[in-house]
């Protein structure tokens, strides 16, 4: 939930100006929803450090969303030891927050935080990327006006800790038709490569999608393999499945969430299948035509099997 790093959502900040155009919200219209069930929640986060250099409010972030959505936070906080060794560490954190359908009657909303914490050792000497993440989750339910603190990371570096401190309220407008009818245009590539193999394009197609309603397209493959040990014939079989969900409009950027499904096979005509399972997701922040990248690595479960690895690139940009 910041502007300033890859979310969804717009963030204010001290000394930074709010947008002056509040993004569309997503739903049905008023009239149908029904009331405390899928009505936007407005979230308010802080997310706040306490170490040698006191309690510090690191950034301020709103958003409004609708139960069942994921809001994505990420930020870099850094810690500072009390003592004279005064020591520092960055944290990397990343949230995903999501309001819960029907909150008790009374409350403002329900909602899930689930937080991932990683220790940045890119400055340690010798060292590089992050540590082993520290993960929390906690359910909210909190009446109006009422804030809930969430620790999300605690340093035996530094001595430091990290918070959100969480807070709601209703929305202040729904969708309107207009903002539900809002169509994206979403071009969705799909290559797949492997090893001893050429790239191959596997699909290519522009799909349309409603705000908060969701787009798929498949893509299937066969390729032939070296005969099995007891002489048989056999392929490889490719399926694969993306399911667009555009979500909402923050800031002149669009939200899609992107699901990805399927599975390789080796297929034999006397052997058992073996089969892999495809699974990847990812949220994505994006502006109109500008793509973002997946990549899915699947192995084998050994040479076996005739094969070593497929490689999957799925691009997608919307046009909005």
């Amino acid at each position: 939930m910041a502007s300033a790093l890859s979310l969804l959502l717009f963030a204010t900040h001290p000394g930074g100006a709010a947008p002056t155009t509040p993004p569309p919200r997503t739903g049905p219209p008023a009239a149908d929803r029904p009331a405390g069930d899928s009505a936007a929640v407005h979230l308010v986060i802080d997310t706040v450090a306490v170490d040698g250099q006191g309690t510090r409010l690191i950034g301020t972030d709103e958003a409004d969303l609708r139960p069942g959505a994921v809001g994505v936070l990420e930020k870099s906080v850094p810690l500072v030891g009390r003592g004279a060794a005064r020591r520092k560490e960055t944290v990397r954190l990343k949230a995903r927050v999501m309001p819960l359908p029907g909150p008790p009657a009374g409350a403002g909303c329900s909602v899930q935080v689930d937080i991932e914490a990683s220790p940045d050792l890119s400055g340690a000497a010798g060292r590089g990327g992050t540590g082993s993440p520290e993960t929390v989750t906690a359910t909210l339910t909190l009446g109006p006006g009422e804030e809930r603190l969430v620790e999300a990371y605690a340093s035996t570096m530094t001595e430091g800790r990290v918070a959100l401190k969480v807070r709601c309220s209703p929305a202040l407008a729904q969708a309107s038709t207009d903002d539900e009818a809002h169509l994206v245009a979403l071009n969705v590539t799909i290559e797949r490569s492997a090893e001893g193999e050429q790239a191959e394009l596997l699909r290519n197609q522009v799909l349309t999608a409603a705000l908060a309603r969701s787009a798929s397209i498949v893509a299937s493959a066969n390729r032939t393999l070296p005969d099995g040990a007891s002489g048989d014939r056999r392929y490889r079989s490719e399926s694969l499945e993306v399911v667009l969900s555009p979500i909402l409009f923050v800031a002149g950027k669009l939200q899609i969430d992107v699901r990805v499904g399927g599975e390789v096979a080796t297929v034999s005509a006397s052997e058992e299948t073996v089969r892999h399972p495809v699974e990847a997701s990812e949220t994505f922040v994006v502006g109109s035509g500008e793509p973002r990248i997946m990549e899915i690595e699947v192995l084998s479960g050994g040479p076996d099997e005739g094969w070593g690895r497929v490689r999957f690139r799925v691009q997608v940009a919307g046009s909005f």
